[in-house]
């Protein structure tokens, strides 16, 4: 029993030698910060950043134009009368 708890001790001195945030108002607790915390939040970040770095990569590249040797030919849009599909007087 007493080696077990030195082992618990010990496990405990080891995770008091982290760092952690603690936000108070006045007497309560409002919210706790630990490095895991940190670990994800700069993950996701990171990851984050990525798709917006490829995010704007697929739209430059879908953006370009096509060679200028095949011209396309110019469509004009035909007007046609637009009908509501139900009628209130």
């Amino acid at each position: 029993m007493v080696t077990t708890m030195n082992e618990v001790k010990n496990s405990l001195q080891e995770c008091d030698r982290s760092w952690s945030i603690h936000i108070y108002n006045g007497r309560h607790l409002l919210c706790s910060l630990y490095p895991s915390h940190a670990w994800l939040f700069v993950l996701g970040a990171t990851l984050s950043g990525l798709l917006i770095f490829a995010g704007f990569q697929v739209a430059n590249c879908t953006a370009q134009p096509e060679s200028p040797s095949s011209p396309q030919p110019s469509q004009t849009p035909q007007s046609s009368p637009i009908t509501p599909p139900l009628q209130v007087d």
